[in-house]
């Protein structure tokens, strides 16, 4: 639920947010009013809701923040961090270039053309961790990995033709890799730390994934002014399909160990 939820409200907030522009008034101001109404009537909500955790001592100390790599996660997120950062630097391409690259490949300047490049990306990452979320971690971070490249391949490509309906194709499968790609990962680090250490290892992924969502998206709009859109894209397509090289890795070795030990447990039965 937590990692669908960061796709469904990035739909949901992009679309909307195009029409509370296109069609009300103040269009500037309308979609801040919205969302100061929507944040107030869920806070209210927290008012009634029981606490998950147990009542201990120590409020001011607990909120200091606590991000930690436990030993035993360290080797598989060197591999699967890349790519979770990866996922969400793509994402952080779109809502930030995204559009512009929308309305260049369409010739269509509404800002509901830019909602749709955003709802294309992230409607099919959503579904994604729907579909994968009984997969094993290794099928699914493999899906992941593979839309994320093939979709990333595909979205460059329209973009150097220019053309519109490539490049919707691409994001969409792109999408799909955004979500599994960002589930696989989670699924595969998460249970390699005991419950005592998940929140430091979670505060960790978290750090990661959003430097990812960030620096990468600014350093791409002070390089379109330099390189132009088109190299732009090129240059972070390419970086981006770099970062998912050690998850294929480590789920190679992961295949060719089971194969060894099915072997191994195959020959000592005969």
């Amino acid at each position: 639920m937590n990692s669908a939820a960061s796709p469904v409200g990035l739909s949901v907030g992009a679309l909307g947010s195009a029409s509370l522009v296109r069609f009300l008034p103040e269009p500037t101001k309308a979609v801040y009013f919205v969302v100061a109404a929507l944040l107030l009537g869920l806070g209210a909500t927290l008012l009634w809701l029981p606490s998950a955790g147990r009542r201990a001592p120590g409020a001011i100390r607990s909120l200091v923040p606590e991000a930690r790599i436990p030993r035993s996660a360290r080797r598989t997120m060197a591999a699967t961090m890349p790519v979770a950062a990866a996922t969400w630097a793509l994402a952080g391409f779109y809502l930030s270039l995204g559009p512009v690259l929308a309305h260049a490949m369409t010739r269509d300047g509404s800002v509901l053309v830019g909602g749709m490049a955003l709802v294309a990306l992230f409607v099919p990452g959503a579904l994604a961790i729907v579909v994968v979320r009984r997969w094993r971690d290794r099928s699914t971070l493999l899906t992941g990995v593979l839309a994320l490249i093939s979709g990333i391949l595909l979205t460059v490509l329209a973009v150097q033709l220019g053309s519109a309906p490539l490049y919707f194709a691409g994001t969409a499968v792109a999408g799909v890799g955004f979500g599994s790609g960002y589930f696989g990962a989670m699924r595969m680090t998460l249970p390699l730390c005991g419950p005592h250490e998940r929140i430091g290892m979670l505060s960790s992924i978290y750090v990661i994934c959003y430097l990812g969502f960030s620096v990468p998206a600014v350093a791409a709009g002070l390089l379109v002014p330099v390189a132009g859109m088109k190299n732009t894209t090129l240059i972070y397509g390419l970086a981006l399909v770099l970062a998912a090289v050690p998850a294929l890795v480590l789920i190679a070795k992961g295949t060719g160990a089971n194969r060894f030990n099915l072997a191994a447990a195959s020959s000592a039965a005969s």
